[in-house]
């Protein structure tokens, strides 16, 4: 779906609702290389703009915010001499939002874009996105089911071991969860017995002692 769209502008603007949209346009940058650019007193490595865009198919201008941020500096030769100039990121946002800087849309916007990698780690890592009920309620279930098994693991591994705290769930559960072993009951204990070649076998054990001593 092409959110950059005026009729869909138009008609969350009718209906009193607020947007943040980020502009993808094919000569995005060359448009915003022109602009009027002011430096931020707090970071003086970040400039924003705003200007006046009326796209093909809207029925009326509208404000778009944009934020430059120096990323490095390369050396280049004019007449005969070396300069360092700056290199930029540009970034650009259509919005009705009541702020007036593009910067403050731009933090807006990436927390945005963290709920979405939070929300992407719950559907592909944990599998929520691939229920096979139609029922909605026994989805819902599952779902919640998920997030819960995932912050578990989450508090887990945070309070046990910083370094498999910062592995992408998928990783952790491909060699802690999902491992060639099966569980063993005997004289009223349960125990796991491994793979006698299990390649993260001894990994695993730390890590279980490290966990029980929560």
């Amino acid at each position: 779906m092409d959110f950059f769209n005026g009729a869909l502008f138009d008609l969350l603007e009718q209906n009193g609702h607020t947007y943040l949209v980020k502009v993808k346009l094919k000569n995005l940058k060359a448009l915003l290389k022109v602009q009027s650019w002011r430096t931020l007193a707090c970071n003086t490595n970040m400039a924003v703009s705003r200007f006046n865009y009326k796209a093909k198919g809207w029925s009326t201008t509208r404000t778009l915010h944009a934020v430059r941020v120096i990323v490095g500096y390369v050396e280049v030769e004019n007449f005969g001499k070396t300069e360092r100039v700056a290199e930029y990121k540009y970034f650009c946002y259509c919005s009705n939002l009541p702020y007036p800087s593009g910067d403050i849309l731009h933090e807006i916007y990436g927390q945005r874009a963290e709920s979405e990698n939070w929300i992407e780690q719950t559907k592909n890592h944990l599998l929520a996105g691939q229920t096979r009920m139609r029922n909605f309620h026994g989805n819902d279930i599952l779902w919640q089911l998920s997030v819960l098994a995932y912050n578990i693991s989450i508090i887990m591994r945070f309070t046990a071991c910083k370094k498999t705290w910062r592995e992408e769930y998928k990783t952790f559960r491909d060699w802690f969860v999902k491992i060639p072993a099966k569980v063993v009951s005997s004289a009223r204990n349960i125990y796991v017995k491994m793979a006698k070649y299990y390649h993260a076998a001894h990994r695993w054990s730390q890590l279980e002692q490290l966990i029980l001593q929560i």
